[in-house]
């Protein structure tokens, strides 16, 4: 369920969050603000940062927002990214695209990221950097059921000569595909900007609480 929708819904958990702590005043300050000719908080990702990294400032932003506002708890399946575990088959995703040997499936992928993003989405406040990580986790899932690709990077990645320890009779369980899926998302959030993203992304969330 999308924040918009959220946001429209009269009954939905964020909408009564906003009800309740709605701030007149403070509403009317944030409008002049916006409404004034002051420079906005520069973005902290490098200026060399590719419009994906903006992208999934915002997309990653939109979780945590809805984390927040529901007390730091998420309704897993019911999040665009859960959305994409509940159909059956991935028929309209590209798994061809995917087909290296010495990467996972895009299936076992998809069910690694949302592992990461159930594991660290657990209550902790969202100034927490695994938050972040788990959120962005969920950002890659929600790009995947909007073009049917992740990103380049899951595709490619090799997994060096350690692979075989993740491996038992050539089967892999869910805790070694989250390990596996985990280790490619590491690397991916690196390119995105590392710790200037994640930075960026609690920069954000600190306005939140600042409010």
């Amino acid at each position: 369920m999308s924040l918009t929708s959220q946001l429209k819904d009269k009954n939905s958990p964020v909408r009564r969050f906003f009800s309740e702590f709605e701030d007149i005043n403070g509403a009317k300050e944030c409008l002049s603000l916006l409404q004034s000719a002051l420079p906005i908080n520069p973005s902290l990702l490098p200026v060399s940062a590719s419009v994906s990294s903006y992208a999934y400032v915002g997309t990653t932003m939109d979780y945590l927002i809805r984390y927040m506002g529901c007390n730091n708890s998420l309704d897993f399946d019911k999040a665009i990214a859960g959305n994409i575990l509940h159909r059956r088959g991935y028929d309209h995703l590209h798994e061809d695209y995917y087909d290296n040997l010495d990467n996972l499936s895009l299936s076992q992928y998809l069910r690694g990221l949302f592992r990461i993003g159930k594991k660290y989405l657990d209550g902790r406040a969202a100034t927490d950097c695994k938050v972040v990580y788990a959120a962005t986790a969920l950002s890659v899932m929600d790009g995947v059921l909007r073009s049917g690709f992740l990103p380049k990077l899951f595709a490619t990645f090799y997994f060096d000569d350690n692979k075989d320890l993740f491996f038992k009779d050539n089967h892999m369980v869910e805790d070694q595909v989250e390990i596996m899926t985990g280790l490619v998302l590491d690397q991916y959030i690196e390119s995105l900007g590392g710790e200037a993203y994640i930075q960026d992304v609690l920069s954000l969330v600190d306005i939140f609480f600042t409010l």
